[in-house]
């Protein structure tokens, strides 16, 4: 398994990052949605809250093809892909 940089966790920290979700469905159309609740529980695995995204979870669910995309400031940018692993419902 690929880990995150440390530049990269530190722009999922910020608090002024803008991060997006994009995902893809079993025809293969993209879905891209604004998910400010992204967060790095570790080295390997990024976490958020599922709220009001529908077609993304479906999407999650369905193709777990996922890339999250994180900006800050004018020209700091990363593009994350990888495979959703399942929700959870409680836990840390």
């Amino acid at each position: 398994m690929v880990t995150i940089p440390k530049d990269v966790m530190d722009i999922i920290a910020a608090p002024d990052s803008i991060k997006m979700m994009s995902t893809i469905d079993e025809k293969g159309f993209p879905n891209i949605a604004t998910v400010g609740s992204i967060t790095a529980v570790d080295l390997e695995t990024i976490a958020f809250a599922e709220l009001f995204i529908k077609k993304t979870k479906e999407n999650l669910e369905n193709t777990k093809k996922v890339a999250i995309i994180i900006f800050k400031g004018p020209m700091v940018g990363y593009q994350l892909k990888g495979t959703f692993a399942g929700f959870q419902t409680s836990g840390p």
